[in-house]
């Protein structure tokens, strides 16, 4: 009975969520997927390299359970979810909110000290997984000392969509360093793809774009004509293979192909625009190329 007893109090000092049914912020074992490269000179995040965030596991600071989440250590307290910082635990996060509610976040900013931000609950709204439901909250900045995103947007279980723990918060529209974002987040029950992402096509989470070649210059002859164009266009190169991608300008595969040597494509259903080749020779060489369609 004694050992019951025992085992049943050191699983609650461990549980980080209430035992009403609060949904447990990032159980062992969740990952994020980041972004790390913003952009590549065609107004879209680069797809060059990623970091996973996990949640690794479980400890007590100053008497609180707490949960190692990458680089951070994460407290949850019933429907509220905190950061540490210089021992001191900043609001991040919470779900009891309701529609024109008033909430402060702390926020870390470009020389890593805490500004406290005042947002206004903007909507209130619900995601719908194959397991779960989870609510969204989307709230509008009230203050303009600094450059804070005007929208803060987050998703129980999952976080902002930008970075695990909003920072760089009055650096956001510094286009030099705004912050990474979400790809996916994973866990035993789910598994979510963040918009951006999906924009992308069926690229895996992990996926690494190849070695960028210059547009101009490659170790292979490539031509492209006409450019621009109206309906038809043509690829020709010599011992050329690999596959071809048609993106539109917010980054979205409108077509792809597996081409050998010249291929005449027939886009007559495409939109007036500009278009982004992107060429991926079969040892993995990356080849990118701005169309415009008349």
């Amino acid at each position: 009975m004694i050992r019951f007893i025992l085992i049943l109090f050191i699983l609650e000092s461990l549980v980080l969520y209430d035992a009403s049914g609060q949904k447990e912020w990032a159980p062992i074992g969740a990952k994020w997927y980041m972004n790390s490269v913003v952009n590549n000179g065609f107004n879209e995040p680069a797809l060059k390299d990623y970091y996973v965030v996990e949640s690794l596991k479980d400890t007590v600071v100053n008497g609180l359970n707490c949960r190692h989440v990458g680089n951070y250590i994460m407290h949850q307290d019933e429907n509220k979810i905190y950061f540490l910082h210089q021992d001191t635990l900043r609001l991040i996060y919470s779900f009891d909110l309701e529609l024109n509610d008033t909430v402060t976040f702390s926020m870390l900013d470009c020389s890593a000290s805490i500004i406290n931000l005042p947002y206004l609950v903007d909507k209130i709204d619900f995601i719908k997984m194959d397991e779960d439901t989870l609510k969204r909250v989307t709230c509008k900045t009230l203050t303009e000392n600094y450059l804070p995103p005007e929208t803060y947007e987050y998703i129980e279980k999952i976080g902002s969509l930008r970075t695990v723990v909003e920072d760089m918060a009055n650096c956001y529209f510094i286009p030099e360093i705004t912050p990474e974002w979400l790809r996916c987040y994973m866990d035993d029950v789910i598994f979510y793809k963040t918009p951006y992402f999906s924009e992308f096509g069926e690229l895996d989470c992990d996926y690494k774009a190849p070695t960028v070649i210059s547009e101009n210059t490659t170790t292979k002859e490539i031509l492209i004509y006409p450019n621009p164009f109206h309906d038809k266009i043509t690829i020709m190169g010599e011992d050329l293979t690999g596959e071809l991608y048609i993106r539109g300008i917010t980054g979205s595969v409108c077509f792809t192909t597996h081409i050998c040597n010249t291929i005449e494509l027939s886009l007559e259903s495409f939109e007036k625009s500009i278009y982004l080749l992107e060429f991926v020779t079969d040892d993995n060489k990356l080849f990118l190329k701005k169309v415009i369609k008349l």
